[in-house]
């Protein structure tokens, strides 16, 4: 899982999660929803990625 969190013109939070389980897909989702939640800010979502570096 990454965290990013944009200040720029499309200020928010995102999650970008690895995982091809659905129970990863829930902790992304849920992780992103609390994130923005707290701080405040726009919730841009969770997003999926399969590039491992």
């Amino acid at each position: 899982m990454e965290i990013h969190i944009n200040i720029g013109g499309d200020g928010g939070t995102e999650v970008i999660g690895f995982s091809e389980l659905e129970v990863g897909n829930q902790y992304d989702a849920k992780a992103c929803d609390e994130l923005s939640s707290v701080l405040n800010l726009p919730n841009r979502g969770d997003r999926k990625s399969y590039c491992y570096y």
